[in-house]
């Protein structure tokens, strides 16, 4: 005898399997949802930790202009560290003594805090951290980024 349809648990587990891929693509998308937010903050905070590396380059670069020794105002010759924060805004940039609880300084009326740290590396080279802080749905995060600056406008003269 010739069957013509499906039966009923034929139908039954064809939907079955359908409802498992359903569901699997609809707990992707809600995820994928869940933890956009967190992605955006945490680009935004590269964004502001590169934005304090590139200030810090910029006093070491006008320094030069402006015929300065090259660590002048990053660190005075007998620290080894100095940690400040950078507000940036419409005329340049200041540099100001961190809170207290080291927590950085707001930067404008984002959630976003930073704190740059510069530590002496050798005598003609500076080793610069940026730290950014922000809150996520009641959950602290952290961003650091790391250069080094060295003096490559010192003449080199080898030893004879």
């Amino acid at each position: 005898m010739l069957k013509k349809g499906f039966t009923l648990i034929e139908c039954l587990v064809a939907i079955s399997i359908l409802m498992i891929g359903v569901l699997s693509a609809f707990a992707l998308v809600t995820r994928s949802l869940s933890t956009a937010p967190l992605i955006a903050d945490n680009f935004s905070a590269s964004l502001y930790s590169q934005q304090g590396i590139e200030a810090v380059i910029k006093l070491r670069n006008d320094n030069w202009r402006q015929y300065k020794n090259w660590d002048s105002g990053l660190l005075d010759t007998s620290e080894l560290s100095r940690t400040f924060c950078i507000i940036i805004d419409g005329n340049g940039f200041v540099s100001t003594p961190p809170p207290p609880d080291a927590s950085g300084c707001q930067i404008g009326s984002t959630k976003f805090s930073r704190l740059v740290t510069i530590e002496r590396s050798g005598g003609d080279r500076l080793k610069v951290t940026c730290e950014v802080f922000w809150q996520t749905k009641g959950k602290d995060y952290q961003v650091s980024t790391t250069t080094y600056l060295y003096n490559w406008a010192k003449p080199f003269f080898p030893s004879s």
